[in-house]
């Protein structure tokens, strides 16, 4: 039994409208200088280019051969480009405190569930693929509601044995499940006992109740 994965996070699009705007602005630009030039800028382009067939034929280049030597060094460019991008990711993942490296406290969590629960065991989560992968457990997801009904019509539905509250310091599901289940605890404070608290997560076992 799986439940439904966390949301990935939505892409911020700023970059793509500040490339817009440049765009539009260096075509603005050269415009402005076709309309200020009138005709003379043919004239120009076609001397430009008088001169480079003339440095071709004086160098010996055929127009095969320019294209042989761009191609090469566009394959070399990139090849630079590669190079550098894997040795920037070498240093951040040997970096213990770069963003790369960084463990979400969903691991740790994850970790414990895997270690002091029966195999069997029913997990409510709000990050089901993380916690499914450390813990091996059935999971069940913790949806972003703080109705304490809908909750706990989940948590008896699907017979949970644990729920995992992590404090995030951000989270692009709201509310938070601290948040959430903190209805649930208002209304059903005996169904539940802590079972471990960090500053990082707190683990909740369900009690015996009626409907399950």
């Amino acid at each position: 039994m799986h439940g439904v994965g966390a949301f990935g996070p939505m892409r911020h699009v700023g970059g793509q409208s500040e490339m817009s705007l440049a765009a539009w602005t260096l075509s603005g630009i050269l415009a402005g200088w076709l309309a200020w030039k009138g005709s003379t800028w043919v004239d120009f382009v076609a001397s430009l280019a008088d001169r480079f067939s003339r440095l071709m034929g004086a160098l010996r280049i055929s127009p095969k051969g320019i294209t042989t030597l761009l191609g090469g060094a566009a394959v070399v460019g990139l090849i630079a480009i590669g190079a550098k991008e894997q040795v920037n990711i070498l240093r951040s993942n040997s970096d213990s405190t770069s963003a790369r490296s960084y463990v979400p406290p969903d691991v740790p969590a994850a970790l414990w569930v895997r270690e002091h629960t029966e195999p069997n065991a029913v997990v409510m989560a709000r990050q089901v693929p993380t916690t499914f992968h450390y813990s091996g457990r059935n999971m069940v997801w913790f949806p972003p509601s703080s109705n304490a009904q809908i909750l706990m019509d989940g948590i008896r539905k699907y017979k949970v044995n644990y729920v995992i509250l992590i404090r995030r310091k951000h989270s692009y599901l709201l509310p938070r499940e601290e948040d959430c289940f903190a209805a649930v605890l208002k209304e059903n404070a005996s169904s539940f006992h802590v079972v471990v608290d960090t500053p990082e997560y707190r683990i909740y076992e369900t009690q015996k109740m009626p409907g399950r």
